[in-house]
């Protein structure tokens, strides 16, 4: 697990505001597999007060993001 200045240094954004969009370094987009059960998420808009709605499959599109056992 990354700490916040890691995070930080990492992506560019604040834990709590990781936008999956704009970030500082090449990342992979690690969704986790039981999303597959919606049609939309809400993503980090960059702030952690910023979310916004994004159809999954779009959202896959978009980051290159794949489908692992993330939570547990």
């Amino acid at each position: 697990m990354a700490t916040s200045e890691q995070v930080l240094d990492l992506t560019g954004y604040e834990v709590g505001g990781v936008s999956p969009f704009g970030s500082t370094t090449a990342l992979p987009a690690l969704v986790d597999e039981s999303f597959q059960r919606f049609e939309e998420i809400w993503l980090a808009g960059g702030t952690a007060t910023v979310i916004f709605p994004l159809a999954l499959d779009v959202a896959l599109k978009l980051t290159g993001g794949e489908f692992a056992a993330v939570a547990t």
